[in-house]
């Protein structure tokens, strides 16, 4: 018997010892799996969290207020009033597109193309939570470019391989939050403007209010794939 509890208290020393080692050697932290979950607070799910974003444009000197829901995320870019917008490029775009080519043959440096820029961000059941309002806006850069599926989230569902994407940074001179119409419900107004151009039998766009990819099919814009993607992308 005194053999055999030996033999225990060494295999439990020797089991102590190599843990031990492992923690400190290789940077390997013994802890509780509980302790790694994140909560963001008993009052939040998806009907009162942020979950989809409008944008809204009005260049200036114009009077017309352009309206796109295609965009898929807001990014961060140095300095208070300067972001970014991040999205699959779409028809429904093209005036924003026209502002882009504007600013990029500009040459003058003292006086530039500006566009002022208003963010809804809306909850789960589609309440307004904030409005981020952008004056003065200057492009500050635009790129193109291919996001593989491997590892990404992706804003159009079912697409498994490649993906192209655009991004737009602006530098803006003033930058406030407004809660004027805070709690305003998403299906009261209309915050979706269809484009100018004609779409053709088989075009693809996608829907970030339904959260769908939809083809353009005698007349009407139908539903092609199942709900998915991303919300807002943090």
């Amino acid at each position: 018997m005194a053999k055999n509890r030996d033999m225990k208290t060494w295999v439990l020393l020797t089991l102590t010892i190599v843990t031990t080692s492992l923690a400190l050697f290789s940077g390997i932290s013994i802890i509780n799996p509980d302790m790694l979950q994140a909560h963001g607070g008993i009052t939040l799910d998806p009907d009162n969290a942020a979950n989809s974003i409008i944008v809204h444009t009005q260049r200036e000197g114009e009077y017309e207020i352009r309206t796109y829901d295609s965009f898929s995320r807001i990014g961060f870019v140095s300095g208070e009033g300067n972001f970014l917008l991040e999205s699959v490029p779409s028809l429904d775009k093209k005036e924003f597109y026209q502002f882009i080519k504007d600013s990029l043959d500009d040459k003058n440096p003292l006086k530039k193309e500006q566009i002022n820029i208003s963010i809804d961000i809306y909850s789960g059941n589609g309440k307004l939570i904030e409005t981020l309002e952008y004056d003065k806006c200057s492009l500050g850069e635009y790129f193109v470019h291919a996001v593989d599926s491997l590892g990404k989230i992706q804003f159009i569902e079912g697409k498994d391989n490649i993906e192209i994407r655009e991004v737009t940074k602006f530098f803006c001179q003033s930058f406030t939050l407004s809660l004027d119409r805070f709690g305003k419900n998403l299906n009261e107004e209309i915050v979706f403007e269809k484009p100018d151009i004609e779409p053709n039998e088989g075009d693809l766009q996608y829907n970030s209010m339904t959260n769908t990819l939809q083809r353009y099919e005698d007349g009407q814009w139908v539903d092609i794939s199942g709900k998915g993607g991303p919300k807002i992308q943090r």
